[in-house]
């Protein structure tokens, strides 16, 4: 597999950049990664059988080529974007994409990352040992969160949805159509094998979901306090500090 970091490809090719990303995801779904929950979310997870969207991906068996099932995923991802956009999902452009990552790497660098203070971290990993409330409780941490982002937002203003590893979206918190299921979600809360992060434009809180830990950071005094007044079930132990947290080299691998 040839891998290779985003920041080295050039702004002319920023829109492969974005696809590439995707492709590594691809990858994930036919190995079956060990990470736990990686790629889930192409699969079973977010597919639900009495909803419209597309969100269930299996390599077809007459696809042979690395490229074939390349365009075969982005013809479904395309279409599920499309699908997410109806209820409140807008994907990042290539220019906006590549715009925004050099903004973070510039406040976050990614070889000494610390969320801002204030902070807090949550050990989530209550939910990964529960198979049979498993859906109840991301249920509940993505409306609790919701709630919490409506609180700290203005009716106009955007969020930024970040999923390092794949394609990024923004979405109004007020116009978001969703009752909290984890297949409504282009970006989740929860962390499932890739570094989630949530941020407005002006960086004043974030919610950063890291899955090497098992836990969610949340930053800045606002948010913070819609948090604590409503936490999510799964958020049943606080920790005093996250300078273990480094998110990952964001790197593209095409299979």
């Amino acid at each position: 597999m040839l891998s290779t970091s985003t920041s080295t490809i050039k702004a002319g090719n920023q829109n492969q950049a974005v696809h590439l990303r995707t492709a590594c995801a691809v990858s994930q779904v036919e190995n079956h990664s060990s990470v736990p929950g990686d790629g889930n979310r192409y699969r079973a997870r977010t597919s639900d059988p009495n909803h419209p969207m597309p969100w269930q991906y299996q390599t077809p068996p007459d696809l042979t080529t690395a490229d074939e099932r390349f365009a075969h995923f982005r013809s479904i991802m395309d279409r599920r974007a499309a699908d997410l956009q109806q209820v409140g999902w807008r994907q990042l452009s290539p220019v906006e994409d590549a715009q925004l990552e050099a903004k973070l790497r510039i406040r976050y660098p990614l070889d000494n990352s610390q969320p801002p203070e204030p902070h807090a971290t949550w050990d989530i990993s209550v939910i990964y040992a529960s198979e049979s409330n498993y859906t109840e409780l991301e249920t509940d941490l993505n409306l609790r969160m919701l709630e919490a982002l409506r609180e700290c937002t203005e009716p106009t203003e955007e969020i930024y949805a970040i999923d390092w590893q794949h394609d990024w979206y923004s979405f109004n918190p007020h116009n978001l159509r969703s009752d909290g299921a984890p297949y409504e979600w282009a970006v989740p809360i929860l962390p499932d094998g890739d570094f989630y992060l949530f941020i407005p434009n002006d960086h004043r809180f974030g919610v950063y979901g890291f899955p090497q830990t098992n836990s969610i950071v949340i930053c800045g005094h606002e948010f913070l306090a819609a948090i604590d007044s409503n936490p999510p079930k799964v958020f049943s132990r606080r920790l005093t500090d996250c300078r273990s947290h480094v998110p990952p080299k964001r790197t593209i691998t095409k299979p």
